[in-house]
């Protein structure tokens, strides 16, 4: 009798706390990433979302409609790390998906290690060249291990850069096998689920279907809004599929968004994910774009969203159901815009400019070459970037900040070139507590950064557009539900940083180790 009153005595508190700790913070994390998501496209669409998706998720949660980055917008894969990071460019070293490598005189994508192998892909890829901590990371600092990650993308940059170093399963859909994949950066080989999946061909499976509208064509906004008939559409994926670059082109369809969705109800089974008091994460990125088009406004486009809702509900429902709305946490945010398309109506009406980087960097050599004598004086040039030979400069023992700054001079007088810096500045800047308006990295980043006019294209020695263009817009949508959210808009600007410090703050572990983010004014229950 007094052994079980001894065991009473000691188990009731930890009951207590176990039940505490549950309270006070969430199970599970669903962390939704969607590029392409916009607030303008998805109140356009609205009315034809159903009540279980996006809809439930704005009218029951918190929406915040914009949060900044505080640097000039280059591709996803930067803003993607910002926000894993709570961290700008300067400190988590993401600027571009691509770096120049001074020693080789190449590029080569950032997340490339030959130290590791993959699994069930071709690329060998870790998050080594992250040179922060993540808030995935952090948790699973915080847990000794008992906390899980899970992140799944369609791409491996966005599925390893969402979540770190120390994720449990990290998986995406190699562009040439076509099947799940991953690094042993993380684990030996995938669970067996997953490659259970891989064995029954679930995504090739995909690959041989008909994209037709989910809805009769009269259903759609843009047939609507438009007066007339709009002709609806029918691509046999198994044609566009076909060749080298089948995958890729599967991936531009919105049945690539449903792929993820099941393997993230697999997971949420699978990995019991959010059945314990160490609170779980799972990381999801979906895609919206336009196909064929890449900048109209389509059926095609409104087609995506719609079949997207229905994958969110989904999640939404096998995640209630398994754990329930009070344990569950769910963001969806999206990367900034980073992909230019020039409508064939500006064509028409405005006079748009491009920016030959090959023969402009060209000219920019030989006016060196006049300062400085006959020498190679630009080694590379990329999205911005300028890299000088700095080894000749060393040698010829010159002034590195006095050739960045004659350089910089000749390039702000270069057609279509709006602001141009150097990096001496931009690390004294930083080293001074100035805002950052470049997204400058010191390992990875050129000698002079320079950005467009808007309007303004990049294009490469046959005139093809390379992909660089200025983006102006830097702030994102943002939304909360589940848990204790209560419902709520805040129109306010704050930084996407400080989401990443709240989501630290509500899972009550330490921010990433290059966070400066604060709390949002988010109002929470009290139950």
């Amino acid at each position: 009798m007094k052994l079980k009153y001894l065991v009473c005595f000691v188990c009731f508190p930890i009951v207590l706390l176990a039940q505490q700790a549950d309270y006070q913070k969430p199970r599970l994390v669903i962390g939704i990433t969607v590029e392409g998501l916009t607030a303008d496209y998805l109140s356009m669409f609205w009315n034809g979302m159903g009540n279980q998706g996006f809809r439930k998720i704005v009218e029951n949660g918190a929406t915040l409609s914009s949060l900044q980055f505080d640097y000039d917008a280059t591709d996803n894969v930067s803003d993607i790390a910002t926000f894993s990071t709570g961290s700008q460019p300067y400190l988590h070293g993401v600027s571009w998906s691509d770096v120049y490598n001074r020693n080789t005189r190449k590029y080569q994508f950032l997340l490339q290690d030959d130290a590791v192998k993959s699994i069930n892909g071709v690329d060998q890829l870790s998050a080594r060249g992250l040179l922060v901590t993540t808030l995935a990371d952090e948790l699973k600092i915080h847990s000794i291990q008992r906390s899980k990650v899970v992140s799944i993308a369609m791409n491996a940059k966005e599925s390893i850069l969402q979540t770190g170093h120390l994720a449990d399963i990290v998986m995406w859909i190699d562009d040439t096998t076509g099947k799940w994949s991953s690094s042993t950066y993380y684990n030996e080989q995938l669970p067996s689920w997953v490659n259970r999946k891989n064995e029954q061909n679930a995504i090739q499976n995909y690959m041989e279907m008909v994209w037709e509208p989910l809805y009769p064509i009269n259903y759609y906004y843009v047939t609507q809004s438009r007066g007339f008939t709009t002709k609806s559409f029918s691509y046999p994926l198994k044609k566009m599929t076909m060749g080298k670059n089948g995958v890729k082109e599967f991936k531009k369809t919105p049945f690539a968004n449903t792929c993820i969705r099941e393997m993230a109800v697999e997971a949420i089974e699978q990995e019991t994910l959010g059945r314990d008091i160490f609170p779980d994460v799972l990381l999801l990125n979906f895609r919206l774009q336009s196909y064929p088009q890449a900048s109209d406004l389509t059926v095609e486009l409104e087609d995506a969203y719609v079949r997207l809702d229905n994958d969110i509900k989904m999640i939404l429902e096998a995640v209630e159901r398994k754990i329930g709305k009070e344990h569950i946490l769910v963001y969806i945010t999206s990367p900034r815009k980073t992909h230019y398309a020039v409508s064939p109506l500006l064509k028409e009406k405005m006079q748009l400019g491009t920016f030959n980087s090959y023969r402009y960097m060209a000219l920019l050599n030989a006016y060196l070459m006049a300062i400085y004598g006959q020498e190679s004086w630009v080694m590379g040039f990329y999205n911005g970037n300028i890299y000088l030979n700095r080894k000749i400069i060393d040698e010829k023992n010159l002034s590195l900040k006095e050739v960045q700054e004659r350089a910089m001079e000749f390039v702000s007088q270069l057609p279509g070139v709006m602001n141009v810096v150097n990096s001496v500045a931009l690390e004294q800047q930083f080293a001074l507590r100035n805002s950052l308006r470049q997204s400058y990295n010191k390992q990875s980043s050129g000698d002079i950064l320079f950005t467009l006019y808007p309007g303004w294209v990049e294009v490469d020695k046959n005139d093809n557009p390379t992909g660089f263009y200025n983006v102006l817009g830097n702030s994102v949508p943002f939304y909360f539900y589940g848990w204790k959210i209560q419902p709520q808009t805040i129109a306010t600007p704050y930084a996407i940083i400080d989401a990443t410090a709240t989501l630290a703050k509500w899972l009550q572990i330490p921010l990433p180790n290059a966070s400066n983010g604060v709390l949002l004014p988010i109002v929470l229950s009290a139950e």
